[in-house]
């Protein structure tokens, strides 16, 4: 089954082909593309049922910010809404509004490093307007992107990285064996970053199920984020980096930008569970936890990479002044998470694909 043909049939959705010679379709496309392509060494897997690996991914034709992991006839289908992919294009244009980010990248003196205005994250404004029939205020609007022409670019670039740690997350949900575990343990039959309303109802008749369920959730999530975060890296230092630009910057810069995009993205898909009105905490560890635990295990498997987390860090510190509702990543201790991989690993093994 193609991708288009499980979007109608599965998520009631059209597929979205980006197109790469339409300017406002290039990043999409490269987005897509390039993971596209970088999945395919993953196919020659097998889990211990004897099951192959076949990945399909794409994007849908969706104004909600979210991303989801299914299998379905034989296929493991990877998909992100077109809507996430743009709100994560406008987080990174502003963050290059920043001079104190990356003030080696182009001409960083020139920018004005504003305040986010209003109360939401970055692209959520404008998918609320969106949503809403609302206008754009064009002063505003216009404050959220660098005046430096490298900075720009740099920013669309960061776009692309970011949107790899979700499509990695989704493909570590994946090989990760968490698809197939749910849907063998009848707890979900598919993983969707962000919970809708209707995905909720259920579980308020057995709160301790709920609460197990919960919680098993949330260590897939961030064994997940640990897998996405490592494949990540991995593709700069194997030399399987596809997408040309990228390769301009150098090692330091690269892995800063990888870093703070997978370090935000943990906290973006809290801030859309928001948006969405739905009970937070179903489907993702705190933020503060996911960042504490992104951090512990690159450096514990990459040590060359502390000096870069630290570095990130720092960035987020500075950041949390800036953008509405990231204190909620920096305040305060982060609440512990219990989690045991032995064992998780251990319940997954069937499903794993090595």
């Amino acid at each position: 089954m193609e991708f288009g043909t499980y979007a109608k049939l599965h998520r009631d959705a059209v597929a979205f082909a980006p197109d790469f010679d339409r300017a406002d379709e290039r990043m999409f496309a490269a987005s897509l593309n390039s993971f596209r392509e970088l999945s395919r060494r993953h196919e020659s897997k097998r889990n211990e049922n004897g099951t192959l690996l076949k990945i399909e991914a794409g994007f849908l034709e969706k104004m909600t910010p979210n991303a989801f992991a299914d299998f379905s006839d034989g296929v493991h289908f990877i998909g992100m809404h077109q809507a996430l992919m743009a709100t994560i294009a406008d987080l990174c244009l502003y963050l290059f509004t920043q001079s104190a980010l990356f003030p080696n990248i182009g001409n960083a003196n020139v920018e004005d490093s504003p305040r986010y205005a209003g109360k939401d994250v970055p692209g959520l404004y404008l998918l609320r307007m969106t949503i809403g029939g609302g206008v754009v205020d064009p002063t505003v609007d216009h404050a959220r992107v660098p005046k430096d022409a490298d900075r720009h670019i740099a920013a669309v670039y960061m776009a692309i990285l970011m949107s790899r740690f979700v499509w990695f997350h989704e493909l570590a949900h994946c090989t990760n064996g968490h698809v197939l575990f749910l849907q063998h343990r009848q707890i979900a039959m598919s993983i969707k970053e962000v919970a809708e309303p209707l995905d909720l109802v259920g579980f308020k008749k057995d709160t301790t199920r709920a609460d197990k369920d919960h919680a098993l959730r949330h260590m897939l999530e961030l064994d997940a984020d640990a897998s996405a975060l490592l494949h990540m890296i991995r593709v700069h230092l194997e030399g399987h980096e596809n997408i040309p630009g990228l390769l301009a910057y150098d090692d330091a810069t690269l892995f800063d930008m990888a870093l703070l995009g997978a370090f935000l993205m943990t906290w973006l898909f809290e801030e859309y569970q928001r948006f969405m009105d739905s009970q937070h905490g179903l489907r993702h560890p705190d933020p503060a936890i996911r960042l504490r635990h992104l951090a512990q295990n690159i450096v514990a498997h990459m040590p060359e990479l502390q000096q870069a987390v630290a570095r990130v860090s720092g960035m987020i510190d500075r950041l949390s002044d800036q953008l509405p509702g990231l204190n909620r990543m920096t305040d305060g201790p982060p609440s512990s998470l219990s989690t045991d991989p032995l064992a998780l690993a251990a319940r997954l093994a069937p499903f794993r694909f090595t």
